[in-house]
């Protein structure tokens, strides 16, 4: 689409006023008498009276070309789309990234603690722990007869993860190197009889 050219403002002024200027003294050459002096006289005095006019005219044209200027014109109709690009150079090759941590399940090994729980109302506790080149996973704690609805029966006390050195952990605490299971219960004098309660750790060997 060809695009229309406009002449600038400037050259607006400087075309009206030169035929405004051409004007004014040809009018004043008509209206002069026979004599020099008469026509000096007459041209002089109507030239300066129309010149005043002429500068009073370019001045509010000048105002209302600068406000023109300024104003936006409409927006035009979308243009056509243009042609599809080159496709672009391919990139260089990312950095190698970092080596990611061991993973944790693996192989799944059970390690058990039996602890025996006499008959006498005593407590009991044991800890079973993973050994070195493992990692604790869960665990577990496994009473015989635990819960079973008949009086005196024996009782689990505590069934949780704690560190290996008997110590609860911290909140958002990291065990990973040195979690155990503990398991502590009683067994009621004239209940069933001695049992066995047996902590389980559930680990898994550490990858190099």
């Amino acid at each position: 689409m060809r695009k229309r050219m406009f002449p600038s403002p400037a050259l607006v002024i400087a075309l009206i006023a030169l035929f405004i200027a051409m004007g004014g003294t040809g009018y004043a050459a008509s209206q002069a008498g026979p004599t020099n002096a008469t026509v000096a006289a007459v041209t002089t005095k109507k030239v300066n009276k129309r010149v005043s006019s002429v500068v009073r005219q370019l001045r509010a044209l000048k105002s209302q070309v600068a406000t023109l200027a300024r104003t936006p014109g409409p927006t035009g109709t979308t243009g056509p789309q243009g042609l599809k690009g080159d496709k672009g150079d391919k990139g260089d090759k990312g950095d190698k990234g970092d080596k990611g941590d061991p993973g944790i399940v693996g192989r799944l090994i059970v390690r058990r603690v039996d602890v025996p729980v006499p008959d006498d109302g005593t407590v009991q506790a044991g800890l079973s722990t993973c050994p070195a080149g493992e990692r604790q996973i869960t665990g577990s704690v496994n009473l015989a007869n635990a819960g079973s609805g008949v009086a005196g029966d024996p009782q689990i006390l505590q069934d949780h993860v704690e560190k290996n050195d008997v110590t609860l952990p911290a909140d958002a605490e990291d065990i990973t190197d040195n979690a155990a299971w503990r398991g502590v219960s009683v067994n009621p004098a004239g209940g069933v009889g001695a049992t066995t309660m047996r902590v389980i750790s559930v680990c898994t060997p550490i990858t190099p």
